[in-house]
C-alpha cells in the first residue's frame, strides 16, 4: 500500500513528485540497525550520572545502589496523616487552657518554617538539580524527597 502511495499521478505537483522520488531512493535499511540495536537492555555501566545518553526509563540493573537504597529509606520514613490518630492533639489546642500562647506561637513558627523550607527544597531539587541528573536510580531517590 506504501508503494502504491508513491505512484506519481498526473495529478501530484511538482513538490509532491520530487517527494516520492526521493522517497524511492531512500535506503530505510541504513537507520534499521541503529534503531533496532536500541531496543536492547542497557548495560549498567552506560548509565551515568550525569549527561547519560542511555535509556532513562530502564531502571534496573543499578549502577547505583546507594541511591536505590536512599530512596527505600525514604519511602519507609514516609507516613500520611490518616495513619496517625491526632485527636488528642486536635482536642489540646482547641482547649483555651490546653497550650499557653507562647507554646502555640512556637507550633505556628514551626509549622510556618518547615512548610516553607519544604517548599524551597522541593523547588531547587526539581528547577536546579534533576534536570541535570540523567540516572533513573538517582532521579528516583531526588524526586523522593521532593
Amino acid at each position: 500500500a506504501a508503494i502504491e502511495a508513491r505512484a506519481v499521478t498526473a495529478s501530484d505537483s511538482a513538490a509532491i513528485v520530487r517527494a516520492k522520488a526521493a522517497l524511492d531512493k531512500l535506503d530505510v535499511a541504513e537507520g534499521l540497525a541503529e534503531l533496532e540495536g536500541a531496543s536492547a537492555r542497557v548495560a549498567v555501566d552506560e548509565k551515568r550520572m550525569i549527561n547519560c545518553r542511555a535509556d532513562l526509563n530502564q531502571l534496573v540493573p543499578f549502577k547505583y545502589d546507594w541511591a536505590w537504597q536512599k530512596y527505600l529509606d525514604g519511602c519507609a520514613n514516609h507516613w500520611m496523616p490518616q495513619e496517625v490518630n491526632m485527636t488528642a492533639d486536635i482536642a489540646l489546642w482547641k482547649n483555651p487552657e490546653g497550650l499557653t500562647d507562647d507554646e502555640r506561637r512556637i507550633v505556628m513558627r514551626n509549622l510556618g518554617f518547615f512548610s516553607t523550607a519544604d517548599s524551597l527544597v522541593a523547588n531547587n531539587l526539581v528547577l536546579a538539580v534533576y534536570r541535570l541528573i540523567t540516572n533513573p536510580e538517582c532521579r528516583q531517590y531526588i524526586l523522593r524527597q521532593a
